[in-house]
């Protein structure tokens, strides 16, 4: 397989294993942190910081994140990430960002996790789980 077919099968493999484990209640992230926004407070999740939300048009938004990575091997991310109402009792929509081959050290900004609906200038935008796995 060349490297463009092994990344998107790699990547389809890590969003089925993200799929078949995000019902996991021994994750840490049963209870949202309401100081930070967070879901969890793991080492992966603090490798992801929220930077906004981005107006691509035609009723899209994409989310703005910032990823550093803090592990000591070059690392992908899957990145969950909800937007609500400020106090929580509405999910408008929720989205999924995939960031691969980040360095140790190194930081990058992804804004390809895109919601489809129509997201309220209010909202918050809340992040889920954060998987950090070695690139292959």
């Amino acid at each position: 397989m060349n490297r463009i077919t092994t990344t998107v099968v790699a990547s389809l493999i890590a969003v089925s294993a993200f799929g078949l484990t995000a019902c996991d209640t021994d994750t840490g992230t049963e209870g949202k942190n309401a100081s930070t926004g967070v879901l969890n407070d793991t080492d992966e999740a603090k490798d992801v910081t929220i930077k906004g939300l981005v107006n691509e048009g035609f009723g899209i938004s994409s989310v703005k994140i910032e990823v550093t990575n803090s592990s000591s091997k070059t690392s992908d991310y899957i990145i969950e990430v909800s937007a609500e109402s400020k106090d929580g009792s509405k999910q408008y929509d929720t989205t999924t960002a995939l960031v691969n081959n980040i360095k140790p050290d190194q930081s990058t900004t992804d804004t390809s996790a895109m919601f489809t609906k129509k997201i309220p200038a209010d909202a918050v935008l809340v992040l889920g789980s954060v998987d950090r796995s070695e690139s292959l």
